[in-house]
C-alpha cells in the first residue's frame, strides 16, 4: 500500500455552507460561490478569439508573478488567498503591460488576516467568493511602498453548472484576453507527491486522477490557472514553492465530464478584471 506524504486542504468536506459531501466529492459544489450564490453573474460577454493552446510564461511578455509558498514561514491552509493574489496580480501586469518580475507584489497575509478571511492556518473552509470580496473594496495592499490598494470590479463567475463545455470556454477566452482565473479542485491524496518526487526543472506531465481507483480525497485546493493546451489540460501556478514539481507550476487535466477527475472546471471557477 502507497503511503503519500500529506498536505493541507483549504476544503475539507463537510456541510459547511449547505456544501454536501456528496456535492463536494462529485465536482457539483455550487451551493457554495458558484452558479446558485453567485450574486453578480455577469452576462455572457461577446465571443473573442482566443488561441488553440496558451502559456503567458511563453507567449510574449511573461505577466505571472514569481511562485510563492503559503507554508513559508509555517505550514498554513492559506491556499485561497494565495490564488487570489495570483490572479490579480497577473491581471494587473497584463493591462499594465509589465512582466511578473516588476510588476504587483501584493499582500497575501493580509488578504487571508482581513475580516473576510479566516486568519486561521487551521481553517478547513475559505472560498474564494470571500475573498474576492475584499479585494473589491478595500483592495489588495502591496507587500511594501506607498501605492494604493489594488481594487476589482465584482468578480466573474466563469461557471455554467449544466454545461462543462461552455465553463471551459469562459475560462479560455478570460485566461487568454484578460488575466489568470482562480478555481477549486478536489485535491486527492497522491496530488502533492505528483510533484514532491519530480526532480527535474519542470514537468511537462499532467496531472490525471485514475479512473477505476482514485486515491483518497483529501479536500480540496485553490489554485491560479494562467493557461491551457487545448482541450487537454490546465497550466496552474501552485502555491507549495517554486521547488515543488519542477518550477512550482502544473499541468491539471481537463474535465472531461466523468467520475473520478479533479473537477478543477466544475466546482468553483472565477475571473477578476481590474475596477
Amino acid at each position: 500500500m502507497t503511503t503519500f506524504k500529506s498536505k493541507g486542504s483549504i476544503l475539507m468536506p463537510s456541510t459547511d455552507e449547505g456544501l454536501s459531501r456528496r456535492d463536494f466529492f462529485n465536482g457539483t459544489a455550487t451551493l457554495v460561490g458558484g452558479v446558485v450564490a453567485a450574486s453578480s453573474i455577469f452576462p455572457a460577454p461577446a465571443r473573442s478569439a482566443f488561441d488553440n493552446n496558451y502559456d503567458p510564461r511563453k507567449d510574449g511578455v511573461n505577466y505571472i508573478t514569481s511562485v510563492k509558498d503559503q507554508d513559508d514561514p509555517d505550514p498554513c491552509n492559506s491556499c485561497t488567498a494565495f490564488a487570489v493574489v495570483a490572479a490579480v496580480e497577473g491581471t494587473y501586469n497584463r493591462k499594465n503591460r509589465l512582466p511578473g518580475t516588476q510588476g504587483a507584489d501584493l499582500d497575501e497575509q493580509d488578504l487571508f488576516r482581513a475580516p473576510q478571511g479566516p486568519g486561521n492556518c487551521e481553517v478547513d473552509h475559505w472560498w474564494p467568493k470571500k475573498a474576492l470580496a475584499y479585494c473589491e473594496r478595500p483592495g489588495l495592499k502591496w507587500q511594501s511602498g506607498s501605492n494604493p490598494p489594488v481594487q476589482i470590479k465584482p468578480p466573474k463567475n466563469l461557471l455554467d453548472d449544466t454545461n462543462l463545455n461552455l465553463t471551459q470556454r469562459n475560462m479560455k477566452e478570460h485566461i487568454f484576453n484578460i488575466g489568470p482565473v482562480i478555481a477549486i479542485m478536489v485535491q486527492y491524496e497522491d496530488f502533492y507527491a505528483f510533484g514532491d518526487t519530480f526532480s527535474g526543472t519542470s514537468n511537462n506531465a499532467v496531472y490525471r486522477v485514475a479512473r477505476r481507483r482514485p486515491p483518497r480525497i483529501v479536500g480540496g485546493h485553490a489554485i491560479a490557472v494562467v493557461g491551457y493546451s487545448g482541450n487537454d489540460h490546465w497550466i496552474c501556478k501552485n502555491s507549495w514553492s517554486d521547488a515543488w514539481n519542477g518550477d512550482g507550476y502544473v499541468r491539471v487535466a481537463q474535465g472531461k465530464g466523468n467520475t473520478g477527475e479533479t473537477y478543477i472546471d466544475r466546482i468553483d471557477v472565477w475571473g477578476v478584471e481590474l475596477a
